[in-house]
């Protein structure tokens, strides 16, 4: 058997530099480390000169009042033909859902959609929902999701979800033109199973950073 260079190191030369990397994870930059070696092991740019640090950089960049969590890792939300809506999505939401789907008008089809791959961040500063999203962009058409590939994301990104009730949300709108009017689907994942509510774009409500919620967008360029 090829153990390659397993085969020519001792095992004190083995375990030192493991035991430094667990450390490193434990640490305050834990997360950083953690995405940097899944960059590493797909042989991607990762601490190697610049390139690496500007990788660093925008893993840890906070834009607005976002951080994001995802960088390195590849969120892509399957095609769907924009028939399904949340206020009929008890196969997903099976604990509740919220009835203001309904009241508010929002059980409507959309339009069908293409692969997208999305990004996961988290609120790492107060704000209400117009300084949470528009400090990403300001054009919030191209920060909303279609309620099919909300529905999508929980069932194949269950693992992105806030935990222990605390919400992710989802940008999404109904209807065009002067008609058109924004929502926000707050996701909760529960012990007994996921809920959804429906918050209008419009509230003042702050969220605070110590929740750690999060808010999943289509993928953006973090460039500027």
């Amino acid at each position: 058997m090829q153990l390659g260079i397993l085969g020519e190191m001792s095992l004190r030369e083995f375990l030192g530099p493991m035991v430094d990397f667990f450390v490193k994870l434990s640490g305050e930059e834990g997360q950083t480390w953690w995405t940097t070696f899944k960059l590493f092991l797909r042989k991607e740019p990762c601490w190697v000169g610049e390139v690496g640090k500007k990788t660093a950089e925008m893993i840890q960049k906070i834009i607005g009042c976002l951080k994001l969590l995802s960088a390195g890792d590849e969120l892509e939300l399957d095609e769907t033909d924009g028939i399904e809506t949340l206020a009929e999505a008890n196969n997903v939401f099976t604990v509740s859902i919220d009835g203001d789907f309904q009241r508010w008008g929002t059980n409507v089809l959309s339009k069908p959609t293409s692969k997208t791959k999305v990004q996961v961040f988290e609120v790492a500063k107060d704000g209400n929902f117009e300084a949470i999203f528009t400090g990403v962009n300001p054009d919030l058409d191209k920060l909303c999701l279609e309620q099919s590939q909300i529905k999508g994301f929980v069932r194949k990104y269950k693992k992105w979800l806030r935990t222990e009730g605390y919400a992710t949300l989802f940008l999404f709108k109904v209807g065009e033109g002067d008609k058109k009017q924004y929502f926000v689907a707050d996701v909760r994942l529960c012990s007994d199973g996921p809920r959804v509510f429906v918050l209008r774009f419009s509230s003042s409500n702050v969220w605070g950073a110590e929740g750690q919620r999060r808010v999943v967008l289509p993928q953006q360029t973090l460039e500027s």
